[in-house]
């Protein structure tokens, strides 16, 4: 699968780079990104099922995917400012892919090898689901940060086989373990994860050359200028009942000509503010760490667990 792998590794790396470059300049990333790429992974899917010469009822697994990939990208949505609301177009496209994953199910009784694989290849819609569930819960903030993790679940279903790539390789006791309790997609999101949790110490580092190393503050964002405040930040410094107060988890919608003429009123200059992270720029890199580097939680229990 090295080559299926390279393209993956070439082109995934290519549309998430281009949303990191959007996500930077204008904190969004146009829809038409994702559905290029994901028109390109489900084409890549069903390449990949192809050359292993599943079973052809294992292909079935491409209709939930199909449904659960371009549902959030073209497809309406229930969830709206007005309340619930049930297009009967995606109810369908639903009722489909719950259809074929039964239809699946059942065909393979018996044939222990065949429903392996059928569910092995089930955690790319199952991770679609979990990362949307992310987002409406608001543990995944970005609508763009959840379309591009539903994505990457299509765009690279297995774990890639590119020598000499993983450099922290898994031997088989975890491999197929690893791909249905800890797919691809949620190494990348981990390894996203790890990225961004180095953070403090930059803003610290940054915050301690300007002498403004006032804690927890200086861990979590910088002062600024009040006549020269950065388009992509939120005001930790606020006006409450007309007293000075720090808000270390400011609210996403803030009224910021307000705040900022409450805050001159009150004789300040300067405020402490945390900037909108780009979350797409750790997502890019950790999907190309998670190619080239490998998982490096399983790389230690690997490690821990005894061997024959």
């Amino acid at each position: 699968m090295s080559l299926l792998d390279l393209a993956r590794l070439v082109a995934g790396a290519a549309f998430l780079g281009i949303a990191a470059v959007s996500d930077l300049r204008t904190r969004t990333v146009k829809d038409r990104v994702w559905v290029t790429m994901a028109a390109i992974g489900l084409a890549l899917f069903a390449t990949d099922l192809w050359s292993r010469s599943v079973d052809p009822v294992v292909g079935l697994v491409l209709v939930p995917t199909a449904v659960l990939l371009f549902d959030p990208l073209i497809g309406q949505e229930f969830r709206t400012d007005e309340g619930w609301r049930f297009p009967p177009a995606s109810i369908a496209a639903y009722a489909l892919a719950v259809g074929a994953t039964l239809y699946a199910l059942w065909d393979f009784e018996g044939d222990a090898a065949s429903r392996g694989t059928f569910l092995r290849y089930l955690t790319v819609p199952v991770m679609m689901l979990v990362f949307r569930g992310m987002y409406e819960i608001h543990l995944l903030k970005g609508g763009a940060d959840a379309k591009a993790l539903i994505v990457i679940a299509a765009f690279v279903p297995r774990y890639p086989e590119l020598p000499p790539f993983p450099l922290l390789a898994l031997d088989s006791r975890l491999q197929g373990t690893l791909e249905i309790l800890f797919p691809f997609a949620l190494l990348v999101l981990l390894t996203a994860a790890l990225l961004f949790a180095i953070l403090p110490l930059v803003f610290l580092a940054y915050n301690a050359t300007r002498g403004d190393v006032e804690l927890p503050m200086a861990l979590v964002g910088y002062k600024v200028p009040l006549n020269r405040v950065p388009k992509y930040v939120w005001f930790m410094d606020r006006i409450r009942d007309g007293e000075h107060v720090t808000v270390y988890f400011p609210a996403k919608h803030q009224d910021r000509v307000k705040i900022m003429e409450e805050l001159r009123r009150a004789g300040l200059k300067e405020a402490w503010v945390t900037p909108q992270l780009p979350f797409m720029v750790p997502l890019a890199i950790g999907y190309v760490l998670a190619f080239v580097v490998g998982n490096p939680l399983m790389t230690v229990l690997q490690i821990l667990l005894p061997h024959p």
